[in-house]
């Protein structure tokens, strides 16, 4: 006696499956264009500069979750920064 019903083997593949497969298919075409690009746009990229953009996306990042939570404490940025 089965509980659950049909197995994952004894399904039938439908229209919406195919559809799934068709963008599963699409989606990852594109991702491996874009990083096929952008490994193409910064092999010439010295350690330094890696160095650099890591650090700026950490300070930029830092920067945004220090805003939303000044924002969250305080409601508005500008009651909380008077100068």
């Amino acid at each position: 006696m089965k509980t659950f019903g049909k197995s994952s083997s004894e399904k039938r593949p439908g229209p919406l499956q195919s559809i799934r497969k068709v963008m599963a298919g699409t989606i990852n075409k594109k991702a491996e264009q874009g990083a096929a690009y952008l490994k193409k746009k910064t092999a010439h990229y010295s350690p330094r500069t890696w160095k650099m953009l890591l650090a700026a996306f950490i300070l930029v990042g830092s920067a945004i979750c220090i805003y939303i939570i000044v924002t969250a404490i305080y409601g508005t940025v500008n009651q909380s920064f008077n100068f």
